[in-house]
């Protein structure tokens, strides 16, 4: 195996404590890099000292095992490597946006569906490698996540938000693309305002903040930098509308309506075309960057 496939393999299980092999391959695949699982395990750094433990009740601990299952992120405190491989991948089937919108709001989540449904996509396409939607989730309530009863409780409470991240790591590849949540017909000015306030939710306070980690700056890759610039412009066009239409009623009204609501379904389309396009730049860039080791690094992306 050439060096620069050993080392990234390395440096990835250095950089994700809590990732396996298993969930290492799939990277590697991800990059076009087809090798064995068992050959990734030999190459990986072993951790020295005592087991992985969590802070959290026992019952979260269990749900931790079975989403870094799912994940394929074997977590050393519950079973050991070998056991967690041969051990069934549990399926988190999406149910459907309604049930998810019932689940965020029956625990209080402070972000509506829209905003995690992006802050999800946006962590998944990001160019880093260190997503994670157990943190993502509990990033969601600042606070601390809710009291559940018992550990089915906690289970079914994960799993349900998993389905969800699934559900939309099925769309980085382009196709099917995705799309933002629909908007009912922008016919009046409280249309338009509920529009608008719903974009910039999904785009600002779920894709970017996803993407960045909620940093200023992120380092992206050459061409991604201009694809992030054209959703900040959307976002800046679609926060002045909800802005307007938030004042009370003016004697322009009706011409600033017509005129923005005729623009809304152009920016839509071109945000989305923007979204997928990163989701596609990030993979391809991962792709180059492997196959320009060691000799031919790439050029640096930049910082936005």
């Amino acid at each position: 195996m050439p060096l620069e496939i050993r080392q990234l393999i390395r440096d990835m299980s250095l950089a994700n404590p809590l990732w396996g092999a298993p969930r290492i391959h799939g990277e590697l695949l991800k990059l076009g890099i087809d090798i064995g699982q068992t050959s990734v395990a030999k190459y990986m750094m072993r951790r020295r000292g005592p087991p992985l433990e969590t802070s959290t009740e026992a019952a979260k601990r269990r749900l931790h095992h079975n989403v870094a299952i799912a994940l394929d992120r074997p977590g050393s405190y519950t079973v050991t490597h070998s056991e967690m491989q041969a051990m069934p991948k549990p399926k988190f089937p999406y149910t459907g946006d309604a049930p998810l919108k019932r689940l965020l709001e029956r625990y209080r989540c402070p972000a509506p569906f829209h905003v995690v449904r992006m802050r999800f996509w946006g962590e998944i396409v990001s160019p880093s490698l260190q997503a994670s939607p157990i943190k993502t989730i509990e990033s969601f309530w600042p606070n601390g996540l809710p009291t559940f009863r018992d550990g089915a409780e906690t289970n079914a409470f994960f799993q349900a938000l998993m389905s969800l991240w699934s559900n939309v790591a099925r769309f980085q590849d382009g196709s099917p693309p995705l799309k933002l949540q629909k908007v009912d017909k922008i016919d009046t000015r409280e249309a338009l305002h509920a529009a608008a306030k719903l974009r910039v939710e999904e785009l600002l306070d779920g894709f970017m903040y996803g993407f960045t980690g909620g940093s200023q700056q992120i380092d992206v890759p050459p061409g991604v930098g201009d694809l992030l610039s054209g959703v900040e412009k959307s976002i800046e066009l679609l926060a002045t509308t909800r802005n307007t239409f938030a004042k009370p009623p003016g004697p322009e009204d009706a011409a600033i309506l017509a005129e923005l609501g005729g623009i809304f379904p152009q920016v839509d389309r071109a945000v989305q075309a923007d979204l997928n396009a990163i989701a596609v730049a990030v993979k391809n860039w991962r792709k180059n960057r492997l196959h320009a080791l060691p000799s031919h690094p790439t050029t640096p992306g930049s910082l936005h």
